[in-house]
């Protein structure tokens, strides 16, 4: 599993991930950064910051950190196969929670009361620098695009009533312009916010059949049982690399306003 992960991660900085197990039985999962730095109101996952970095910025602490429940009915062979419904592929889920723990993670969060949102600390990630919304929903026509950032004014601790709409409006997309193409990638935003899942997944009607492939659907939630999805689909590369290019010199990256 983590082998595909190194295939596509693209960098000669190398990345340390750590596997606990609990007992949860309220996920299957969860992989999330072993730790975040900020800079230039930007808040990076380690393994993304090592990159941009050109080092391993600390080399005693895990960039990826998993946790996995015994709770949950694994399927651990190492074959190609289908695992039986009502169980999972243990390798499917380390890949899908491994890319979280290095780039597809967000601060945004519910604020009090479960009204509006704020971001976490104040600050986005970087993989929410690119998060959009296209209240025409389409991905050709990107002259309303609007980058969620752009509502908060800069008051990113004031809960925020128009963000929370956008983030839940199923018209929320991963959006960038840059030498690695222009494209609008579809994300998951139901019209309930979802801690942990909302923003962070990519939608499973993704509509850029130019670019997408069976194995982005790696990132779709929930994980389906009955499924090994043992790669990384192309949509994900592109936001795997657009995270990683963000804050180095010259990227020719620009976001939605």
């Amino acid at each position: 599993a983590f082998q595909v992960v190194a295939n596509s991660w693209e960098s000669s900085i190398p990345v340390q991930a750590i596997i606990r197990f609990g007992s949860s039985q309220e996920f299957l999962a969860i992989g999330q950064p072993g730790m975040f730095y900020d800079r230039e109101n930007v808040s990076y996952p380690a393994a993304v910051y090592d990159y941009i970095s050109e080092q391993d910025m600390s080399p005693d602490v895990f960039d990826v950190d998993i946790e996995v429940s015994t709770s949950v009915n694994w399927y651990v062979d190492v074959d190609a196969a289908d695992p039986p419904t009502g169980s999972y592929d243990f390798q499917t889920v380390l890949i899908h929670e491994a890319l979280h723990g290095l780039f597809m993670v967000s601060n945004y969060q519910l604020g009090d009361n479960g009204n509006g949102v704020v971001l976490r600390d104040g600050l986005p990630t970087v993989f929410d620098s690119f998060v959009a919304v296209n209240p025409i929903n389409s991905t050709s026509d990107t002259t309303q695009v609007c980058g969620v950032l752009g509502y908060f004014n800069g008051s990113t601790l004031d809960s925020n009533p128009e963000a929370q709409q956008a983030l839940t409006s199923n018209r929320l997309y991963f959006q960038v312009d840059s030498s690695l193409g222009s494209g609008m990638y579809l994300l998951y935003s139901p019209p309930k916010f979802i801690q942990g899942a909302s923003i962070v997944h990519e939608n499973s009607s993704l509509s850029d059949t130019n670019v997408t492939d069976t194995c982005d659907s790696l990132m779709y939630y929930p994980i389906p049982d009955g499924r090994a999805i043992r790669c990384i689909g192309k949509i994900t590369k592109r936001m795997a690399s657009a995270c990683r290019l963000y804050g180095m010199p010259n990227s020719g990256i620009e976001l939605a306003s």
